[in-house]
């Protein structure tokens, strides 16, 4: 191989260099693109299924108010929203004298639920 076939393979690779460089930069800033357009999607997504939960806590909320009456058991009183030691909140309480019902409602990829597991007899 002569010099001036060595200068020229240089001189090419050279190019090939700086236009992979060129591409990577335009990639990265493709990438930041997407990145923030999923960051966008995503508080979307948050603020929906939020949205979904708040409105599934005041659907059943409305129905046991005005009827207290829950697993065949007619309630007393019905609280909302309690919280316990600022570590945990019971989306719904109901009080039938010396026996408490709580009711977590939450959304999942199903639908909404009620879980009533913690329905029982508390003293």
């Amino acid at each position: 191989m002569t010099y001036e076939e060595l200068e020229s393979l240089v001189a090419k690779n050279a190019n090939s260099i700086a236009s992979l460089a060129a591409e990577g930069r335009e990639t990265d800033l493709k990438m930041d693109k997407l990145s923030e357009q999923i960051n966008g999607v995503t508080k979307q997504i948050g603020g929906i299924d939020n949205n979904i939960g708040y409105h599934a806590e005041q659907f059943f909320q409305n129905v046991l108010a005005n009827k207290k009456v829950f697993g065949g058991i007619k309630y007393d009183d019905i609280f909302f929203n309690m919280n316990h030691r600022e570590k945990v909140e019971f989306d719904i309480v109901l009080e039938e004298a010396k026996k408490y019902g709580v009711g977590i409602i939450r959304q999942s990829g199903d639908g909404i639920e009620v879980d009533a597991t913690g329905l029982k007899a508390y003293r």
